[in-house]
Formats: structure tokens, sequence, C-alpha cells
């Protein structure tokens, strides 16, 4: 795994080249005291992805890209997971469905879900004050 640490304010920004699934994300360390949300994770899926997502809920798509990450179906499996549910998620620009992971220790949440050409991966610990600070998340100005 590469890490590269971007400096002149931005050095909580981190590239993995390979992570979820074994593709690049790039992640995004917020406040977590003002935002709730310890980590924004995002991964840019090529057409390829975009095309097998189609008519398929956000678990299954995250299923076909990891078959061992836990999903709807699958998380009995995984004595950390708790639960594993889809949910529709309000963004400041939009709604999407979201695959949400509750872990049994810590409060742990990763909320999952697709933004056009990017899958987004959320990890809080407050699950209220993230879902408040994701109704002004908006990635459109940063569209090419």
């Amino acid at each position: 795994m590469t890490v590269i640490y971007i400096i002149g304010g931005f050095n909580n920004i981190t590239f993995f080249s390979s992570e979820f699934f074994g593709i690049p994300w790039i992640w995004y360390f917020p406040n977590e005291e003002q935002s709730g949300v310890r980590s924004v994770a995002t991964a840019f899926l090529n057409d390829d992805m975009i095309k097998n997502a189609r008519n398929k809920n956000i678990s299954d798509f995250t299923a076909e890209l990891g078959p061992t990450y836990p999903n709807v179906h699958n998380y009995h499996e995984y004595d950390f997971i708790s639960r594993v549910y889809t949910s529709e998620l309000i963004l400041s620009d939009r709604k999407s469905e979201a695959l949400i992971l509750e872990y049994k220790e810590n409060n742990r949440v990763i909320i999952q879900f697709m933004y056009d050409d990017l899958l987004i991966s959320i990890l809080t610990f407050n699950e209220k004050l993230a879902y408040e600070w994701m109704k002004d998340l908006s990635f459109e100005k940063y569209r090419g």
C-alpha cells in the first residue's frame, strides 16, 4: 500500500493506492468534533464498475466488488458487525441509497454510497451528528 501525505494546507488528505475492494481511495479526515465524522474516503469508479452498478442496490454492488466485504446478506459471518442494512441518505443536492455497517463495539458506523462515478465511505462514531453534517455534503463543485 502506498501512502502519500499531501502538504500545503491539505495534510489531512491521504492517498491509498489499494484499499477497500482493491481500488485506490483518497481519504479525508475532517474535524471530528465539529462534524461527527472520523473520515471520508472516495474511490473513482470506472465505466465498467458504473455499468455493473446499474439496477443493483448498494449492498449487492459492494458484494460484487468485494465478495468477502460485509453486506446485508453475509454480515452474520462477521463477529464484529452487529447489523448491516440499506437506507436513504439525504445530501445537500440529492438523495442516495446507503449501505450502513454498524459495529458491535465503540459505536462505529460506516456509511457507504455512490455519488455519480464515486464510491464514498464515511466512518463515524457519532451517527446523529454525521447525518447532520452530510446534509451539507456535495461533490458537485468538484466535477470536471
